[in-house]
């Protein structure tokens, strides 16, 4: 009797399509926002990749919790040992000068193959799925790629 080869993780990658491992609707932030937006957003939702969209919904660029780090640093209560922004300092940066403009995108259809090789050739965090307008649909993380493989893994 032969036994039956479950499909490997490659093959399992190819066949995975973003639609069903990204989450939607994301959370965005818009291009004319205040700067201490970002760094709200970033905290409060314990996120690192933010789409940036324009008044209609396009995707027009990505701010990183890197990004953040890079353009501005935090202070340090030292008597709770605890970091905060000011509001004010960080409200002098302006978001589309400091985020990365027109981003690489896929489609809901990709797969995570694509998306994983695209992270890795790309050095991103994340992949963010567009439509055939370029509307913000979604977003993939390193932490989601990881959490569908580790799934796959477990089932072999």
């Amino acid at each position: 009797m032969e036994t039956q080869r479950q499909p490997g993780i490659k093959k399992s990658a190819q066949q995975i399509l973003l639609k069903e491992i990204m989450k939607y609707p994301p959370i965005v932030v818009r291009e004319d926002d205040k700067f201490h937006m970002v760094e709200r957003i970033l905290r409060e939702s314990k996120i690192k990749h933010l789409p940036v969209v324009d008044n209609d919904g396009i995707l027009v660029g990505v701010i990183t919790l890197s990004d953040l780090y890079r353009t501005a640093s935090p202070k340090k209560n030292v008597e709770e040992g605890t970091y905060f922004y000011e509001k004010d300092m960080l409200d002098k940066y302006i978001l589309k000068h400091v985020m990365t403009r027109d981003p690489q995108t896929l489609k809901a259809d990709n797969t995570l193959m694509e998306a994983m090789n695209m992270m890795v050739d790309g050095g991103f965090g994340c992949t963010l799925v567009v439509d055939e307008d370029h509307m913000i649909k979604g977003i993939v993380t390193q932490t989601d790629v990881i959490r569908v493989v580790t799934a796959m893994l477990r089932q072999d």
